[in-house]
């Protein structure tokens, strides 16, 4: 695309994009279309403790913003003070990694691998609510469940989840993403391959096997687990790779004999999935399979993060993030810079699609718009009726009392007011009409009243009269 040149200022952003991990928002940064060095001139609101990055992503002007450590805290912060810096956001756009469920109960059909991407129809703050003697509670009531994007979004992203809009929306996350991976920096986040793609029973715990390495603390039975054991590897604990589930769609990627796969091997999945679906979102880190199913059968969601819950309320959102980890005890960070880089292309993808509609244009309602066009059109019509009674009215009804004026009339005894000084062989008309209407001012324009205060003899000054009637009749 051309060089665009940079926002007069901050309303003319219309897009934001929340990210809470390095690896996401390098990602982010890499697929910009154009990026605005700063210092960018346009600042930002008093008291805003963000950090923006500014550029355009193809039709969009996006603004990029930080989050300083995980979690839905933060991104309701964060985004409460982006809106502020830049009002005018219609759209924030949460990307990132996120945990899948691998088998879930709302999408018997699907099965979900890493690398996969999860756009949001909905999110679900699953650890809102109350803590008893007897376990947790969690609220579900309308009044503390957060509330259903806009019909736009909604809309759209049905659009998207169909058989045209699926397809385009797949092959063009594949064609941003490979172009974002052949960039300086970003061959660490290629694809790490289906061998490490690995996923255990829910009841096999990640702890260490060899006996009395922690102490005895890891304990596979009582589901005890040592802080040594969270943070290392299954290699490194020893977990039993012959545990590992043989998955159906993995195995046909190792069995597929299709040239067309080997073009991407060992940079882009060659079974890029775009899922919809609920997301569950909370202050949480699941790493558990136990916790992990129970929640998602309970909320029908597909995948668990943590800052889309924080966001959702605010402004117009959806929840993009590809699948790096399974939220169960093995759980590891290795898919994370690949997934960061599919949830970023796939981001792209979906504003391409998104700019089919104006970002300029207005949405009015059909009603109201219907009606003040035709008040507007009755307007000027009865003020076009006005102006012409206005020009021919009054000249067309003193020509017809002139002419009045010489009908014959039968003889009648002439009245005794006004038959002083009158001419009784003459025919005389009069005038009816409300007070202030004109009638005294008609009579001075047929010649007024002399010195004595009689009425003149109206017969003179008639024909003029008249002539200067007809000659403004035919001017107009």
């Amino acid at each position: 695309m051309a060089v665009s040149s940079l926002p007069i200022g901050r309303d003319q952003f219309n897009i934001a994009v929340i990210c809470a991990l390095g690896s996401e928002s390098n990602a982010v940064e890499g697929i910009f279309d154009e990026v605005w060095p700063r210092p960018t001139g346009l600042g930002k609101s008093n008291n805003d403790p963000n950090t923006y990055t500014l550029g355009r992503i193809g039709y969009w002007n996006v603004v990029l913003a930080y989050l300083p450590h995980k979690g839905k805290v933060s991104s309701a912060s964060t985004s409460a003070m982006l809106l502020a810096s830049f009002p005018q956001i219609e759209l924030v756009i949460v990307v990132g990694v996120c945990g899948g469920v691998p088998h879930p109960q709302s999408h018997r059909d699907d099965e979900i691998i890493l690398g996969d991407v999860i756009i949001s129809t909905e999110v679900v703050q699953f650890d809102f609510g109350r803590l008893h003697e007897g376990g947790f509670e969690q609220k579900r009531t309308v009044a503390d469940s957060l509330g259903r994007a806009p019909s736009e979004l909604r809309t759209f992203i049905k659009y998207l989840s169909g058989y045209i809009g699926r397809n385009r929306l797949r092959e063009d996350t594949g064609a941003y993403l490979m172009e974002l991976l052949e960039k300086p920096g970003f061959h660490s986040s290629r694809y790490p391959g289906v061998e490490a793609d690995r996923l255990f029973p829910v009841n096999y715990r990640h702890v260490h096997r060899a006996a009395g390495t922690c102490g005895g603390v890891c304990s596979e039975a009582e589901g005890r687990v040592c802080e040594t054991a969270i943070g290392a590897s299954c290699r490194e604990l020893g977990c039993d790779e012959g545990k590992l589930l043989r998955r159906p769609r993995l195995r046909r990627l190792l069995e597929a004999d299709d040239p067309k796969l080997g073009l991407c091997e060992g940079i882009i999945s060659p079974d890029l999935r775009i899922l919809f679906g609920p997301i569950a979102s909370g202050d949480q880190v699941i790493r558990s399979a136990t916790h992990r199913d129970r929640i998602a059968e309970s909320h029908g969601v597909i995948a668990f993060e943590m800052e889309g819950a924080g966001v959702w309320d605010n402004r117009s959102t959806v929840v993009i993030k590809s699948v790096s980890d399974y939220a169960d005890s093995h759980k590891d960070k290795d898919w994370q810079p690949y997934s960061a880089a599919v949830a970023a292309a796939c981001m792209k993808a979906f504003l391409k699609q998104f700019a089919d509609v104006d970002p300029n244009a207005k949405l009015e309602p059909p009603r109201r718009q219907t009606f003040e066009i035709e008040a507007a059109s009755s307007k000027a019509h009865l003020t076009r009726l006005l102006a012409l009674f206005a020009i021919f009215l009054l000249p067309m009804s003193s020509m017809l009392l002139v002419w009045a004026g010489r009908w014959e009339t039968p003889e009648t005894p002439p009245l005794e007011p006004v038959n002083r000084g009158l001419d009784t062989t003459r025919p005389i008309f009069g005038i009816l009409g409300k007070t202030g209407v004109g009638k005294s001012s008609f009579i001075d324009l047929l010649g007024g009243r002399n010195r004595s205060g009689y009425p003149p003899e109206v017969c003179h000054g008639l024909e003029s009269c008249m002539t200067v009637y007809l000659l403004l009749g035919f001017a107009l």
